[in-house]
């Protein structure tokens, strides 16, 4: 039901499926920590080794001014 469903999200309970890399679940647990104390910030998940050591995306290019300005940068940063 709805209210079961919104009750496992306010209180964090969610699975990563099994296809998915121990470094890339333990990036998506802590995007989805219910304590925003211990939740990650945007610079802790910039610094993720997920993020990094993926030969198809920067994380660099969030931190380019222009970012948002830039389609091309955009999907250049998602391929």
């Amino acid at each position: 039901s709805n209210a079961a469903m919104l009750g496992r999200i306010c209180r964090g309970e969610f699975e990563v499926p099994s296809n998915v890399s121990p470094m890339c679940a333990r990036l998506i647990s802590g995007l989805l920590t219910v304590d925003p104390k211990h939740r990650f910030t945007i610079d802790r998940v910039l610094a993720d080794p997920w993020i990094n050591d993926d030969i198809y995306f920067s994380a660099s290019a969030y931190r380019h001014p222009d970012f948002l300005q830039s389609e091309e940068m955009h999907l250049q940063a998602c391929y």
